[in-house]
């Protein structure tokens, strides 16, 4: 194979995202479609596999070229059988072979993993946290996600199930989370969380800028909440403030605990920049231990939402390389 090409899926809950790359991992081309989550395994991955080979056909690769692919998914699986146990937003989808269903389909080698460690693999191979040994990435999306490198290593756990760090309760009397727990971490530093803050002071303060809005028929985002706070808007300066501070909480035990050199934030909330970070670091200098404080930079992610292909594709090279050195 002269020009070996890799492949990289993110599946996610609304939105599939399937890119090629070559060996240095320089993108050859992409495409996007609806997730079809609501649908039957069999059918989502059929998409999945049409939406490739669209793409193959599209950027004039040759199918023979097509050397390895990864994916990356959302949920439970088990990542050495290559079996995606459960993903929240897909009802029809349980215990699915997806490596072995893939590998059959396209004759190639197939790695499955949870798709914020793919997202972690992108920034660390081609982004924010590349060249680093010890780096954390945060996706503060809808929940919070995140992929821990330890000593140049991905941390995966007994069930593949490490990076959980969304559960840290820091509120024993605080929100409850759909995982049945008090006072989850993302229960405040979440878009979710934004929002919950938001409509809560809103309700205290119905003169603001935000409440005039919501009042308008606007349905509220953190976008909105990141507008209004541009505005001078208090109530937007309190909540993102707030919200800051808590994600300081959850930083400073991460900083304390795995001593890394690196913490990526990257997700829809990274969007709000200085106004949530800035507040985050404050809480940080003040409470954090001096040597890991230290030693760690807080930074945005790099590659956006094509980090999961990207990492997606790493990893498939990876095997490939594996392979043909055995």
């Amino acid at each position: 194979m002269s020009n070996p090409i890799f492949a990289g899926i993110d599946l996610g809950g609304t939105n599939a995202k399937v890119a090629l790359y070559d060996e240095q991992m320089q993108q050859i081309g992409e495409k996007r479609a609806p997730s079809r989550s609501t649908e039957s395994a069999d059918v989502i991955l059929e998409n999945l596999a049409n939406l490739l080979n669209r793409l193959l056909r599209e950027t004039g690769t040759d199918r023979a070229d097509l050397a390895a692919m990864g994916i990356g998914v959302p949920g439970l699986m088990d990542v050495h059988a290559g079996i995606s146990h459960y993903l929240a937003n897909f009802p029809q989808w349980r215990d699915v072979p997806v490596v072995q269903w893939f590998e059959k389909r396209l004759g190639i080698p197939v790695v499955l993993d949870n798709d914020v460690r793919m997202n972690t693999y992108g920034e660390w191979y081609e982004g924010a946290a590349k060249g680093v040994q010890n780096a954390i990435l945060l996706t503060l999306g809808t929940g919070v996600g995140a992929g821990i490198i330890l000593q140049g290593q991905m941390l995966y756990g007994t069930t593949d199930s490490a990076g959980e760090l969304g559960h840290m309760s820091i509120d024993p009397n605080g929100r409850p989370c759909n995982c049945g727990n008090i006072g989850c971490w993302e229960r405040y530093v979440s878009a979710t969380g934004l929002i919950q803050t938001a409509q809560e002071a809103i309700a205290k303060a119905p003169t603001s800028v935000l409440a005039k809005w919501q009042a308008d028929g606007q349905p509220l985002t953190g976008k909105m909440v990141s507008l209004a706070y541009d505005k001078g808007d208090a109530v937007a300066h309190e909540v993102m403030d707030q919200t800051g501070v808590w994600l300081g909480v959850g930083l400073v035990s991460i900083i304390n605990v795995f001593n890394p050199q690196r913490i990526i934030i990257g997700g829809g909330m990274a969007a709000a920049g200085q106004r949530l970070l800035a507040p985050a670091q404050a809480y940080i200098q003040a409470h954090a231990l001096r040597q890991p404080l230290g030693a760690v930079k807080i930074v945005e992610a790099q590659l956006g939402d094509s980090a999961g292909m990207v990492g997606a594709a790493v990893r498939g090279r990876s095997k490939w390389e594996k392979n043909n050195a055995e």
